[in-house]
């Protein structure tokens, strides 16, 4: 069975449903984007804190704004599952909206970029279809943290480098 919108139950902007015969989907309401990521993990957190324990209960696995629970079909048994989730959201719902300080900081990652040549071979069209100077990409893409949000909740920084670790030629 998929997931049927019409009989999932809302509960503020939360959706809680099964997801066929051996999942329970959180859907929490909202874009995609760091607030919602960082809703997301708390609640998956918070998920995995309350049902760890319990027979037939895997462990949450989050996406963009959602949480998928995935369970036993037979025991708790989807039904059991979907108002069991239920019960635990009335209880952390409020807390939510805090979930900044529920948040494991992740470290910096730098990952080495090689630019240009046969390494980097897409540069010059990206420059092209953003009408930027191959210099003006290199320096947008150096100058950027990127922030990935994963079961790791890793940041990612890029480090910049062609070979022998120099800008590529004719973009600086």
């Amino acid at each position: 069975m998929a997931a049927d919108p019409e009989s999932a139950v809302a509960i503020e902007t939360v959706l809680v449903h099964a997801f066929g015969d051996s999942a329970v989907l959180v859907e929490l309401g909202g874009e995609p984007g760091i607030e919602t990521s960082l809703r997301v993990q708390a609640l998956a957190r918070y998920l995995a804190r309350a049902t760890g324990r319990l027979p037939g209960w895997e462990r949450p696995v989050p996406a963009a704004n959602s949480v998928l629970l995935p369970i036993d079909p037979v025991e708790p048994g989807v039904e059991a599952a979907v108002s069991r989730v239920e019960d635990l959201l009335a209880d952390i719902l409020s807390s939510l909206g805090d979930e900044r300080a529920d948040v494991e900081e992740g470290g910096v990652i730098e990952i080495a970029v090689l630019y240009g040549g046969p390494d980097g071979p897409d540069l010059e069209a990206v420059a092209r279809m953003t009408g930027l100077s191959s210099a003006d990409v290199f320096e947008a893409h150096a100058a950027t943290t990127y922030t990935v949000f994963s079961t790791a909740r890793t940041r990612l920084k890029s480090v910049h480098q062609s070979k022998g670790g120099v800008a590529p030629q004719g973009s600086m």
